[in-house]
């Protein structure tokens, strides 16, 4: 869910607002690299400029990656 987190994690402020960006990687797999591009909803905050990942992050990034591995 886009911006479920409203507290930034580096000053404690109320002050992320949230956008969906695109992040292209590369990961190391047994069939050499594997090059993945995903939207992320990315919060960033008005007062530090510290950038959060939403906590299912890591979620959306392996499904990217277990997608594009099945490709080769």
């Amino acid at each position: 869910m886009l911006g479920d987190c409203t507290v930034c994690d580096f000053c404690g402020r109320k002050e992320l607002v949230w956008s969906l960006e695109e992040l292209a990687f590369r990961q190391w797999s047994g069939k050499g690299y594997v090059h993945c591009c995903v939207r992320l909803p990315l919060g960033i905050c008005r007062k530090c400029g510290s950038k959060s990942l939403e906590r299912d992050a890591d979620d959306i990034l392996n499904a990217a990656f277990d997608a594009a591995y099945r490709k080769l």
